[in-house]
């Protein structure tokens, strides 16, 4: 049985993530350091937690974290480029990595993108 935490886990990332650039003044590159580290690290527990637990993971947060994971990648590594671009794209990154992540586990998963157990869910 789901528990509470089973259906908000995967979320709290993007969460912390929207609210930490709410509060905080984030003028320099500096500044991005800390909403990605969090929110990777994050996205990292709940997934490993999800799948500790054996439920489908939601394969739109999934690309969420892979996004969160490659924006701190870029500031780690001084990818500048990589966080310019992800700050002219702004949201359409993160859909980006979204739709990476649905096109790569489609054939990994009986599911599909959605992870609808059901045939017929949306009819």
């Amino acid at each position: 049985m789901k528990t509470i935490l089973d259906r908000c886990i995967e979320s709290l990332a993007l969460m912390v993530f929207l609210i930490y650039l709410q509060v905080a003044d984030i003028t320099t590159r500096a500044d991005w350091l800390l909403p990605y580290l969090l929110a990777s690290s994050i996205g990292l527990g709940a997934t490993v937690y999800i799948v500790r637990r054996g439920i489908l993971l939601n394969r739109l947060l999934l690309g969420v974290t892979i996004y969160f994971f490659s924006g701190l990648f870029g500031l780690l590594i001084d990818w500048d480029w990589l966080n310019d671009l992800y700050g002219k794209l702004g949201a359409v990154a993160m859909l980006g990595w979204i739709f990476l992540t649905g096109i790569f586990t489609r054939g990994l998963s009986p599911y599909g993108f959605l992870a609808v157990r059901s045939p017929g869910y949306f009819s």
